[in-house]
């Protein structure tokens, strides 16, 4: 199983759902954080960009592709969480997508899979 957090709304360029991280850029770039928030989002990004490599796809510009967890990747998974609750303190609605069928995986480490995904895929997607 596969986890993916994300927002309601789509991403212009893969043209799914908005991802986790590109949404708590978003909030960081907002500027109306308070500095303990602030603060707080700072050290969970930071975490993620010491501990989760950036898949090869991504650095070379594909954005087609979509990135899960591994269910395993409990760190990450645990960690992901603290963005979820910051995302949902200033108004967004994270939710978490599952699935079994990512799609065509396009890069894999022992976190996460990156996947394009296929026009039907068994997404189950949970409010949080």
């Amino acid at each position: 199983m596969y986890l993916r957090f994300a927002l309601p709304e789509l991403d212009e360029h893969s043209g799914h759902k908005l991802g986790i991280f590109q949404a708590a850029y978003r909030l960081k770039d907002s500027g109306g954080l308070p500095p303990w928030d602030e603060s707080r989002l700072k050290e969970c990004t930071r975490w993620f960009t010491v501990h989760l490599p950036v898949p090869a796809c991504y650095k070379q510009g594909s954005v087609q592709s979509i990135c899960w967890f591994k269910q395993d990747a409990q760190d990450c998974v645990e960690r992901i969480w603290d963005v979820v609750w910051l995302l949902k303190e200033h108004g967004f609605n994270p939710v978490m997508l599952t699935t079994a069928r990512p799609g065509a995986i396009v890069y894999e480490d022992v976190f996460q899979v990156a996947a394009i995904p296929w026009r039907k895929y068994g997404l189950q997607a949970q409010p949080v």
